[in-house]
């Protein structure tokens, strides 16, 4: 027997989605309240309050350590599109739409507390503000089937960094560090700053586990293909990405031990992708 409970009549039309939709932005946790039982935004609370909190204290941080006209008000309007952009679709037409379920809000994370792991010893010698802001905004556009992804990015965030007024310089290098992300190209050894974007991107290839979810995401953000087609493409950018890098997937001081796990979830996936053609 199935049981239906019927919600009160002012909270009929609210979804979950409208609800995650609010996430992020300035007083969201209060502003919740409205819309979900006290046991459901505990548990919302729970799973993304510490990292939308962290997310935000080093974004409005490092952006005021880099710019000395910044306010609160621009940084607000900055950060709720930032929010924003990273919920968008990665496809989008009359029929279908697909949303992100890897290159989201969660992918920011998971690379930002890598980056607070190791703030200090960036500190020692590099600009720690640069690395963080260009991670933030690495993929904040990304369409399926558009190879411009990251040059629209590092665009987008110069050109909203340079509204609040942060140096030149910084933008240089910031932009910099996103068109790494696009993995075309190696960083050179000495490349401190570079080397570490590079590896926070791949990381979860050295976790089988991590790997293997976040491999189920990125097939639901290229749903429009079929299995054949999907396989085939994917195995294309493993062989790639294996012959571009000479097998160094991960080459950072902080994250080259790794390598060799890395290596191995690859060649893994590589051999079960042609295995199913």
């Amino acid at each position: 027997m199935s049981v239906f409970v019927i919600p009160p009549p002012e909270l009929v039309e609210i979804s979950s989605s409208f609800v995650k939709g609010l996430i992020g932005y300035n007083g969201w946790a209060t502003v919740i309240e409205k819309y979900v039982h006290p046991l459901v935004k505990n548990k919302i609370l729970e799973k993304f309050g510490e990292n939308f909190i962290s997310l935000r204290n080093e974004y409005f941080t490092c952006i005021k350590s880099l710019s000395s006209n910044s306010t609160d008000k621009d940084l607000e309007i900055l950060y709720k599109n930032l929010i924003e952009n990273y919920s968008s679709f990665v496809y989008l037409d009359e029929k279908i739409t697909i949303k992100r379920y890897y290159h989201n809000i969660d992918h920011v994370f998971s690379g930002l507390k890598f980056l607070i792991e190791n703030k200090d010893l960036i500190k020692q010698n590099y600009c720690y503000e640069n690395i963080v802001l260009a991670w933030i905004y690495h993929d904040i556009i990304y369409k399926i089937n558009f190879s411009k992804n990251e040059e629209l990015s590092a665009d987008l965030c110069v050109h909203s960094l340079r509204s609040v007024g942060v140096k030149e310089e910084n933008l240089k290098e910031i932009h910099r560090l996103i068109m790494l992300t696009k993995h075309k190209e190696n960083p050179f050894d000495n490349d401190f700053l570079g080397n570490i974007i590079v590896d926070i991107d791949l990381i979860s290839i050295a976790d089988k586990n991590e790997f293997d979810k976040n491999s189920d995401l990125i097939r639901k953000e290229y749903s429009i293909y079929n299995d054949s087609e999907y396989r085939k493409g994917r195995i294309s950018f493993f062989e790639s990405l294996l012959n571009m890098k000479e097998n160094k997937i991960l080459r950072s001081s902080l994250f080259r031990h790794l390598n060799q796990k890395a290596l191995e979830n690859i060649e893994e996936q590589i051999h079960k992708l042609k295995g199913d053609i």
